[in-house]
C-alpha cells in the first residue's frame, strides 16, 4: 500500500486508473538477464504458475536462458519479488539475492 499512497500527489479525484492482476511477471531486460515475478494468487485466477510460466518463457524465446530450478524454487516462495532467473546469476536452487 505504501507504494500506491506514494502516487496519490500526482493524481486527482475522478482520473480513470487501470488495476491489473497478474500474479507472474516474466521480464527479459537489454543486458541479457530475465526477471521473474510471483506473487500469491489471492483470487486462485492463474492456476499452476509453473504452466504460466513456461508459457511466458516460450513466448519471449528465453527458454534456454532460464534457470529452472531457480523458477520452480520462486515459485514456491511466492514472495512477490522480481528475482534473477537467467542461467548462472546465482547459487543453483536460490533466488538472487537471497
Amino acid at each position: 500500500m505504501n507504494d500506491a499512497a506514494a502516487l496519490f500527489p500526482f493524481t486527482y479525484v475522478g482520473q480513470p486508473v487501470e488495476i491489473i492482476y497478474r500474479p507472474v511477471l516474466l521480464r527479459p531486460l537489454e543486458d541479457g538477464k530475465i526477471f521473474l515475478e510471483v506473487h500469491k494468487d489471492i483470487y486462485n485466477r492463474t492456476g499452476n504458475p509453473l504452466q504460466e510460466i513456461k508459457s511466458l518463457v516460450d513466448s519471449e524465446h528465453v527458454a534456454d536462458k532460464v534457470d529452472w530450478k531457480r523458477i520452480t524454487l520462486i515459485t514456491q516462495l511466492k514472495e512477490g519479488l522480481a528475482r534473477d532467473v537467467t542461467v548462472g546469476s546465482g547459487a543453483p536452487g536460490r533466488p538472487a539475492g537471497s
